[in-house]
């Protein structure tokens, strides 16, 4: 499934972003089980790192 993710910001979005001149999007994919962190970027720094329990 992460695959997915990857080819349609790859191919599909990033193509786009570069006809407008716009940095193309960088991502990492990871997973994981049991308690993680999620940061979330360009959100406000009191509220970026959150901790979720994953089941």
């Amino acid at each position: 499934m992460c695959s997915v993710y990857l080819d349609v910001i790859k191919n599909g979005i990033n193509p786009i972003l570069n006809q407008y001149d716009y940095p193309e999007f960088s991502v990492r994919l990871s997973i994981d089980e049991g308690e993680n962190v999620v940061v979330l970027y360009g959100q406000d720094k009191s509220s970026s790192t959150q901790r979720h329990a994953m089941s």
